[in-house]
């Protein structure tokens, strides 16, 4: 099947949404192209012949449902699973379905399938099809010459066993076929099949049976099954008993040989060119005419080259097969294991990638009269390993690039930006209440919001950036070539495109937002690290701003080196609750004028061991811990560690009196602290009677709500409350 366009076409890169109208097929063949839902994008004339339905008919409609496109492989268009639309790789190649023309007749077809991309994303899928007709009478034909081939033709299956033996074989050999077959052949099928190479000629002294014994010459050709495992092999065994036969004798005997090496060359599924000693072309198989576009009458007696046009797959440079070189060797051990890849560019543009071997075909003297091309098409393979590299650096929620690809194209600009000089912007992207709509409409409306921004995004940034989805709600776009000024002007309209847009789940609209932390990128940026550090810190500063806002990095921004002092905190706060680097600390409250018959009272105190060891007092890492909302784990951290060490001394039968420890206001609106708080009461020997929470007044009031219920609740259970800092 062929499509072309102005430039070559590569099965496996595809063809870009913006393509799609210069697309032209041959005669018979139609083309057609679906987004990742199954809605039509594209039906061409002879589409439109073929099918009896017109572009306006079909047009945004689900083409499946519509023309009731029914392939097996393919149970669902839009589902995550499915390779039709979903994957890079060309899966369906040469797939058969049913689809119903306009005027309900059922029309039989063939596709090959291509991915169409915008912008580095998957978005759908690009059909080639032709009518199917019955290929039945003409494999019935193909049969009838094998069978009645004057050569013995002898199928084995992996473990050596016979699967098929022409009559040829069946009246030289009777019953005793497989004892007369080259035993190297079935030992390395049994033990070691990757062994055998592509084909081999042996000799071997066979008994007929009607016991006469016969030198027969066994050409063995290895078949090959899916991701090129060995399966078989097929063995084509001539008669050479009597070497006495003239010239003519020989010849005459030759032609039931020939006709037979025509058919099974024309049923494999490697392509097979062979040239004679000048490098002309002397024969193709089918497979080899459909993959280079030549027809055998008109590539004969042509040069290799020009019917052959391999490219190296890197630097598409053309590569000239040497096999008539001294220095090649057809049946290097590891030229048959690891075949060469090379893009084959077939005579109307189409681009295959390949995997070729050759051979020299040398006379009974030894001597090299010509060379045999074997090939197989590996686009698929190629397709199904691009399609994982796809996966690897690709967001499955939003088809973006992931934070992996994103920090390698970013730190191919810095490296850009150094050696040539030219200024980049990186904008950092977060999106507001996304946890809030997470939690409260479920995980569904949340990926469909991280869907929707993606899209709005994706509309407005250009084939040249890079726009990537760098974890949970943020986004990150490398703008190339691009200053300051402009990058402002983009940003701006990322926020705007997003203010615009009215986003609903179950029946609600939904309020939202986002802030862009915006940095320069120039040949003084630091590495990958720093950029998105300062990144991450701009967004940050942008979002204790309010909603909607942008806030640009420029030198000696003391917002942002601030912001970036508090992250290392934050960093050296988590790390201290994972390693458990917290220490408690107990001072004990004594009134000056009671006498000393008065209950215990004793406060806790927290500090942190710092990277030394030393003890860091909480004045130093704490407002940090505020400002990035870290206190619940803090606090869940102390009351826990404390009902511990008060729960061991208890055991040891030791009076503890009553502790004090302070809470912050974030762990009195955090919902769970409560229940946190009672498990831990539940788990423990010490009484609640024996604690005291120590709340700020200003905490109180301004959290007035939760700090009633939470402290009716606990005061219920027994324990105290006291008030901190008291009229400030």
């Amino acid at each position: 099947m062929v499509v072309t366009l102005p430039h070559q076409i590569n099965l496996v890169n595809g063809i870009s949404k913006g393509e799609l109208l210069q697309i032209s097929t041959v005669r018979g063949e139609g083309a057609f192209a679906l987004d990742n839902n199954g809605n039509l994008l594209f039906l061409n004339e002879a589409a439109e012949r073929l099918l009896g339905w017109q572009t306006t008919d079909l047009k945004g409609k689900n083409f499946f449902d519509a023309v009731k496109f029914k392939v097996d492989a393919i149970a669902s268009l839009g589902a995550a699973e499915c390779a039709a639309v979903k994957s890079v790789g060309c899966s369906h190649l040469h797939k058969g379905a049913n689809v119903t023309r306009k005027d309900g007749s059922i029309l039989s077809i063939v596709f090959v399938t291509l991915p169409l991309f915008d912008k580095g994303r998957v978005c759908g899928k690009v059909f080639v099809f032709r009518e199917y007709k019955d290929a039945s009478i003409e494999e019935e034909l193909y049969r009838s010459i094998i069978e009645n081939a004057g050569s013995a033709i002898i199928k084995l299956d992996l473990a050596g066993k016979v699967v098929y033996a022409n009559q040829y074989a069946t009246d030289l050999f009777g019953n005793n076929i497989e004892a007369n077959l080259p035993t190297k052949v079935v030992m390395a099928l049994q033990q070691d099949p990757d062994s055998l190479t592509r084909q081999m000629c042996i000799k071997k002294q066979c008994r007929t049976c009607n016991g006469r014994n016969k030198m027969i010459s066994w050409t063995v050709r290895v078949l090959h099954g899916i991701n090129a495992k060995v399966v078989g092999v097929i063995c084509v065994g001539n008669d050479v008993t009597d070497n006495s036969h003239s010239t003519q004798g020989r010849s005459s005997g030759l032609l039931p040989d020939k006709a037979l090496a025509n058919t099974v060359l024309a049923h494999i599924s490697d392509g097979v060119i062979t040239v004679g000693k000048d490098g002309y072309v002397e024969y193709l198989n089918p497979v080899a005419e459909q993959l280079t576009g030549w027809a055998r009458h008109e590539a004969k007696g042509q040069p290799l080259k020009d019917v052959f046009h391999v490219l190296d797959e890197k630097s598409r440079e053309p590569k000239i097969h040497s096999v008539f070189d001294r220095n090649y060797d057809g049946n290097n051990e590891s030229r048959r294991r690891h075949p060469r890849k090379s893009l084959l560019l077939r005579r109307d543009g189409w681009e295959f990638t390949i995997e070729d071997s050759s051979s020299k075909i040398r006379n009974e003297q030894g001597q090299i009269v010509g060379a045999a091309i074997i090939f197989r098409d590996v686009t698929e393979l190629q397709g199904m390993e691009r399609w994982m590299t796809y996966e690897a650096t690709h967001d499955s929620l939003t088809g973006l690039i992931n934070r992996r690809e994103f920090d390698s194209r970013l730190n191919q600009a810095l490296t850009t930006a150094r050696t040539e000089g030219r200024h980049y912007a990186l904008c950092y992207i977060d999106v507001n209440n996304f946890k809030l709509i997470n939690d409260t409409h479920g995980r569904a409306a949340g990926d469909e919001l991280l869907k929707q921004v993606a899209n709005l995004l994706h509309s407005k940034v250009r084939d040249t950036d890079v726009l990537a989805r760098l974890g949970g709600d943020e986004f990150g776009v490398l703008l190339n070539n691009c200053s300051i000024h402009n990058a402002l002007e983009t940003a701006n309209t990322f926020r705007q495109i997003v203010r615009d847009n009215k986003f609903t789940a179950n029946g609600a609209t939904i309020h939202y937002g986002i802030n862009i932390g915006l940095v320069p990128i120039n040949a003084e940026s630091g590495g990958v690290g720093d950029v998105m550090g300062l990144a991450d810190a701009a967004c940050y500063v942008a979002k204790d701003k309010g909603e909607h806002r942008i806030h640009v990095y420029r030198a000696q921004d003391v917002t942002l080196t601030q912001r970036q002092a508090d992250l290392k905190w934050i960093q050296r706060i988590r790390r201290a609750l994972e390693e458990n680097q917290f220490r408690l600390f107990c001072q004990s409250i004594v009134p000056l004028n009671v006498p000393e018959a008065h209950t215990a009272h004793h406060e806790i105190l927290l500090r942190m061991l710092d990277q030394n060891g030393d003890i860091l007092r909480p004045s130093t890492f704490l407002p940090a811990a505020e400002r990035y909302a870290l206190m619940p784990s803090i606090d869940r951290w102390v009351v826990q560690n404390s009902l511990n060490l008060l729960n061991d001394r208890m055991r040891r039968n030791r009076q503890i009196g009553v502790f004090a420890i302070n809470l912050s206001a974030q762990s009195l609106v955090d919902e769970n602290f409560l229940k946190f708080v009672i498990d831990q009461f539940d788990q423990s020997l010490v009484s609640p009677s024996n604690i005291c929470f120590e709340i700020t007044e200003s905490t109180a009031i301004s959290n007035l709500m939760s700090a009633t219920r939470f402290m009716s609740i606990l005061r219920g259970m027994g324990c105290k409350f006291a008030l901190d800092d008291f009229g400030r």
